[in-house]
């Protein structure tokens, strides 16, 4: 088994076509027996926040300056927007649900999310999140 690094750009995550091609390219490189480990970025979400929040983004050479203020509109944006929404589109493509990520902490909000979505898709009589609707 190959194992793959694929990092996905916050520019990638805002178009939603070619988000989708992508997610369509990572379900058939994991059909092709990939270990994939993905990477996302989302600055673009996370200025637009800060910015709807009146919170000044400060740069130094290029990095983002980052205080408490803005460390906590980063995790909000990071593991709860764009992670959820990816783990999300990604179930849909792989027809067996997305396992739980193993190098996060048991109570880490993307495994937690995943959790739910097996219990609502076992209470709907499903056996996969992937059947789930939105």
């Amino acid at each position: 088994m190959m194992r793959t690094v694929i990092k996905l750009g916050g520019s990638v995550l805002v178009d939603a076509a070619l988000r989708q091609k992508l997610i369509a390219q990572i379900g058939e490189l994991k059909r092709e027996g990939f270990e994939l480990i993905l990477v996302h970025g989302g600055g673009k979400q996370i200025a637009a926040l800060l910015s709807q929040l009146k919170i000044e983004s400060r740069f130094h050479d290029g990095l983002r300056i980052t205080d408490k203020a803005a460390r906590d509109v980063v995790q909000m944006v990071l593991a709860g927007q764009v992670g959820k929404d990816l783990v999300a589109e990604l179930a849909k493509v792989d027809r067996r649900g997305a396992p739980p990520i193993p190098w996060l902490r048991r109570n880490h909000p993307l495994n937690r999310l995943l959790g739910r979505m097996r219990a609502r898709a076992a209470r709907n009589g499903r056996t996969r999140p992937a059947d789930v609707e939105s």
